[in-house]
């Protein structure tokens, strides 16, 4: 897993040389990494060649050092947008185990050294009208090194080898009557989406010749494989923003046809369809009884039945007809389920 492991390495370089200013040995960092001299040169250069202000400086005796440049003056950051960072913390707690987490942490802890313990007492009691309910939302605290992984193969076009956990229908026969974990599959990522409180991987899948979306939670290992000569090919056009155009959610089918959808909802749940951003193809019609009729354009049905059913009595499919009767198949099946539990509390 050496490709995770550089990423991982070129992130600890950034935070070291970001907090001393004096410059530190290759040497020094090379021991504190557990690489050689050379290992750790080549992962500065990448750093360099990426953009960041990394120099090394000759001081005294000839001793040389790597440092970062400072911020300059061209970051003007206020008391007020200090505070903004306290009271955010709260709201990517759900990222806790990404880099985005990791980062912000560290920035916390110089804004409190800015601000003092005094201050920092009153942001807290600020950030404590404001929270997020954690309903649903994964935990990827110790998920840090299986994302290096796949931000890894994003970057550098490269084959990711998962073991992936998925639903019935993914794991094939062998697999799940020897009761394994799960299928390993090469996968070449295109991009991360959070959604409803998880992160999915979109990639390329070279088994199944398509694009695909993968819970991360389902993803029990990662890694990177291969390196500047066994890329994959990313699909021409391809972008997240596309790929969601026709994608309810994370969920999107994979033939050509565009489903006409209007749903009707009554009054009593109007309100809340309207508040919301569910697709951008959405079109809501205002009925004389208070209700709404909500349009959409999608090339899957499968996802939005089951967001439909979520509405219970309130929501009515009034096209296409496949989409009726894959409402009408669950709704059946629930009235089984329980018409058996009846039976059998007789």
């Amino acid at each position: 897993m050496s490709g995770s492991l550089q990423v991982l390495r070129q992130w600890k370089l950034l935070q070291r040389l970001s907090d001393e200013q004096d410059g530190v040995l290759l040497t020094q960092l090379a021991a504190e990494l557990g690489v050689s001299a050379r290992t750790v040169r080549r992962d500065l250069g990448g750093l360099q060649a990426a953009g960041f202000p990394l120099e090394e400086n000759v001081g005294v005796r000839g001793v040389k050092r790597w440092r970062m440049q400072p911020l300059g003056p061209q970051l003007q950051v206020g008391y007020a947008d200090l505070i903004s960072v306290m009271m955010s913390r709260r709201l990517l707690e759900p990222m806790a185990g990404t880099p985005l987490w990791d980062g912000q942490q560290r920035l916390l802890r110089k804004v409190r050294g800015v601000l003092g313990e005094r201050a920092v007492r009153y942001c807290q009691q600020l950030s404590g009208m404001l929270a997020s309910s954690g309903f649903g939302v994964s935990d990827y605290t110790r998920r840090g090194e299986l994302l290096d992984a796949l931000l890894l193969g994003m970057e550098e076009r490269r084959w990711v080898r998962v073991q992936y956990q998925g639903g019935a229908g993914e794991t094939s026969a062998p697999a799940a009557a020897s009761g394994a974990a799960g299928q390993w599959q090469r996968l070449g990522p295109l991009g991360l989406i959070w959604h409803n409180g998880s992160l999915y991987l979109i990639a390329w899948s070279q088994k199944r010749g398509e694009v695909r979306n993968y819970k991360v939670d389902r993803v029990l290992s990662a890694e990177a494989e291969g390196g500047p000569r066994d890329q994959f090919e990313i699909p021409s056009g391809f972008s997240l923003e596309s790929w969601q155009e026709m994608a309810f959610g994370v969920y999107r089918g994979t033939g050509a046809r565009i489903w006409e959808i209007r749903v009707r909802f009554r009054a009593s749940s109007s309100r809340y369809v309207q508040e919301s951003w569910w697709h951008g193809t959405q079109r809501f019609v205002e009925l004389p009884d208070g209700g709404v009729e909500l349009h959409l354009r999608l090339n899957e049905l499968t996802a939005v039945s089951k967001w439909i059913l979520g509405f219970g009595s309130s929501a009515t499919v009034l096209a296409p007809v496949e989409l009726q009767q894959l409402i009408r198949e669950e709704a059946t099946a629930l009235l089984r389920d329980l018409g058996e539990l009846d039976r059998q509390g007789e």
